[in-house]
């Protein structure tokens, strides 16, 4: 029988180097914990949650199903600076594998993307853009 392992720690450390070093999203603070007063635009991501996989798992291989949030936070009026920088995020993440130490996720794929309108702040209006990752990790 194989040993369990939960890859989110790993998993947050290969999103947030490839964020934070790849062309498309090198110009954009990124943060797991966003620090007080940060000026936007910037990106968070957390969020994650995985299952081991019923589909794939068996007696000699672990595989487990995870999802994560990246979320993009934007104040320029109109939508356009958050769907820029979304889509400059999904294509960082998606266009090479992202290698995840001790696992192979051979199976990374962009779920859900939405832009939502935060008017919570009087005389404020922040673009509040989601997009949701799914990746498949197993120890083969």
């Amino acid at each position: 029988m194989v040993t369990r392992y939960l890859g989110f720690w790993d998993l947050q450390q290969a999103v947030y180097t490839r964020l934070t070093t790849d062309p498309l999203t090198l110009g954009y603070s990124t943060y797991n914990y966003v620090p007080d007063n940060t000026s936007m635009p910037y990106i968070s991501f957390g969020g994650f949650s995985g299952v081991d996989s019923a589909t794939f798992s068996s007696r000699d291989v672990w595989v487990e199903d995870n999802i994560f949030m990246v979320h993009v936070w934007s104040d320029y009026l109109g939508d356009k600076e958050a769907a820029q920088m979304m889509d400059n995020i999904v294509r960082a993440l998606t266009n090479a594998v992202l290698v995840v130490g001790g696992c192979d996720s051979h199976i990374f794929r962009h779920d859900y993307s939405e832009i939502i309108i935060d008017d919570t702040e009087p005389a404020v209006i922040v673009r509040h853009g989601i997009i949701r990752f799914r990746v498949v990790m197993s120890n083969t």
